[in-house]
This record gives C-alpha cells, sequence and structure tokens, in this order.
C-alpha cells in the first residue's frame, strides 16, 4: 500500500506481508497479545488490503477453535483498505487470536494490516454505520412505493442475490 489506513500517508506504519521474493505459498501468522475477558463479549475489529493475482486468503482463528477459521476473505480485494470485524461472544474462553495471510506461488499479492483492536461489546456501534446484522437499524420501507426492500442471510436467501455479504465475507452475514 502506498500509505496507511491510520494516518492516510506514507508517514504510517502497517504490518505487511509481501509475496515478492516467494518461489511457493507463503503462510504468515501474526498472533495476539493476550486479551483481555469481556462479560459481554468482544469485538475485534482491523482494517486490511490484499492486492494481486497471487494473493489466496486471510483468516482469523481463535484459541478455541484453532483449526477452523472463525473469519475469511479470499484473492484480490482491490488497492484500498476494508474493514474486518469479528464479533466474539462473552462464552468464548478467548485467551489470544492469530491473523493468518497466506499468498500464492507468484511474487504479485500483498497482504497488509491496519488498526488491530479488540473492545467490549458488539461490532457496529456507531449509529451512522449499518450492516443489517443485527436488524434494519431504524430504516424502514417506504409504504408507498411498489416494492420491498428484505433483510436476508446470505447463505438462506433464494432472491437471485450475492452468496456472501460484505461484512462478515460468508453466507453467515446479513444484508439487504
Amino acid at each position: 500500500p502506498f500509505e496507511d489506513h491510520s494516518l492516510g500517508s506514507s508517514a504510517g506504519h502497517y504490518a505487511f506481508l509481501n509475496s515478492v521474493r516467494s518461489n511457493g505459498t507463503v503462510s504468515a501468522i501474526l498472533k495476539s497479545p493476550d486479551v483481555p475477558k469481556y462479560s459481554e463479549g468482544g469485538c475485534l475489529r482491523f482494517w486490511y488490503l490484499m492486492y494481486g493475482l497471487d494473493v489466496l486468503s486471510l483468516r482469523l482463528h481463535n484459541t478455541v477453535v484453532k483449526s477452523a477459521a472463525i473469519w475469511e476473505v479470499t484473492g484480490n480485494q482491490g488497492l484500498y483498505w476494508q474493514l474486518g470485524q469479528k464479533r466474539m461472544g462473552a462464552n468464548v474462553n478467548l485467551t489470544y487470536f492469530e491473523i493468518e495471510a497466506t499468498t500464492g506461488k507468484g511474487p504479485r499479492g500483498d497482504i497488509a494490516l491496519d488498526d488491530i483492536s479488540y473492545e467490549p461489546g458488539n461490532c457496529n456501534r456507531d449509529a451512522n454505520h449499518c450492516d443489517f446484522e443485527t436488524g434494519m437499524c431504524g430504516f424502514k420501507n417506504e409504504l408507498e412505493d411498489t416494492g420491498d426492500w428484505v433483510l436476508v442471510r446470505a447463505d438462506h436467501q433464494s432472491l437471485g442475490g450475492p452468496i456472501k455479504d460484505h461484512s462478515y465475507h460468508s453466507g453467515t452475514g446479513h444484508y439487504m
């Protein structure tokens, strides 16, 4: 990336996996420090950038189910920062988490991370942001028009829409 997410300038810093010197698949794991226990659960937020033909995946693992990813995005996502977030329930025995980045056999794959945080409560507490994961956020269908917006879970929809949502990049997310 030409600039970090925090400052939006080349003066900032970020974690970076570059596949330029790769002769094969490269996998790098970034392990967090111990995370606090929150009685109401917490939200892990981070900004990521995945650019290039040889980008494979970015996965989030927790200490409870280390073998399975609890959040994942794959392939080239463009040369811009995107928000990743995952709610960790109160009943999760989380002590740390790991972010695993994987690039392919070629030299054209960059993965970067910035502004990683783990805070108490739900994700998307910002009233100006709605990802439709907890409902319609006060949005309502206009009664005097000829169509209706429908709140759907990506892997349960039969309307021909996307099979993954933008928030979680998975079928378990919701969209309208």
